[in-house]
């Protein structure tokens, strides 16, 4: 099997809030053509629009915004298996991210962040109150279905997975026409030196902010589509203009060589990777 030449990308600005449909969104960038943004869909609707794409021979390049892992010190703290798949687990042995924070805090109240984390400036850590919900419903109602599902690969933490069960790293890369990644779009917007504060917001500045973040990513040759650009600038959560800011990183994830990331820092096979 040949690997597929035409990348298509796609970022995620994931959410496990009770109402999270409104909240999700998707944006795709086909080649030739503008990006484009959907949101209202379900967890498992989100699992099943992944996995589709392994079905027609193209790459699909995805970046998820949301914690794919779990800092060691947190799997240790818990006596958890210090890997990705002993985190994925524990969390699933939990009924809700509700039940499974109560557990953890039971233990310590310790906020631990990933060294990825730390390095790329994301702004909080996978059990923060915040986005505790984001993680769990991440990692237990997507990212576990989607390994389940043939050609889908969740990057880089599942070439460590099949290493160690002695799997063959290139034919698994090969074979995958579905790359999974977690990306941070405040952590991309620093990459494209864009403000990363202050786009979210209902207020005229707000909305310039967001404006001038749209500007630069048509600079950096990214279009955008008129439809996504304007629910990009009437969302004043931001939600839509995340998940456009994740094309930019999903780009340069496409491009790049995972297997290179474990050898750069072998801590992302338990901690995974932020593609930013």
């Amino acid at each position: 099997m040949s690997a597929p030449l035409t990348p298509v990308y796609h970022g995620v600005d994931f959410s496990g809030a009770k109402s999270y449909r409104k909240k999700l969104w998707v944006a795709t960038l086909e080649p030739d053509a503008a990006a484009t943004t959907r949101n209202g869909f379900s967890h498992a609707g989100l699992v099943d629009l992944i996995a589709q794409g392994a079905s027609d021979r193209r790459r699909h390049v995805w970046l998820i915004d949301a914690p794919l892992s779990l800092p060691a010190e947190t799997l240790e703290t818990h006596g958890v298996d210090l890997s990705w798949e002993g985190a994925l687990r524990w969390l699933g042995s939990f009924e809700s991210p509700q039940a499974w924070r109560r557990t953890c805090r039971a233990v310590s109240r310790r906020e631990c962040w990933r060294s990825i984390e730390k390095e790329v400036k994301a702004p909080l850590p996978a059990l923060n109150l915040r986005i505790f919900k984001q993680t769990w419903h991440a990692l237990v109602s997507v990212v576990e279905p989607l390994r389940r599902r043939s050609g889908v690969v969740i990057l880089p933490m599942d070439l460590a997975a099949a290493e160690a069960h002695g799997h063959d790293l290139t034919t698994l890369l090969r074979e995958a026409y579905v790359w999974v990644g977690e990306g941070c779009p405040s952590s991309t917007l620093r990459v494209l030196g864009c403000p990363f504060r202050g786009y979210k917001g209902s207020t005229p500045h707000n909305r310039a902010q967001r404006e001038e973040i749209l500007q630069q990513l048509d600079a950096s040759d990214l279009p955008i589509a008129a439809g996504a650009q304007k629910r990009a600038l009437d969302d004043s959560e931001g939600d839509a203009l995340d998940s456009l800011l994740l094309l930019s990183a999903a780009r340069r994830f496409g491009a790049s060589d995972p297997m290179e990331t474990l050898q750069q820092d072998s801590r992302a096979a338990v901690e995974g990777w932020i593609y930013s």
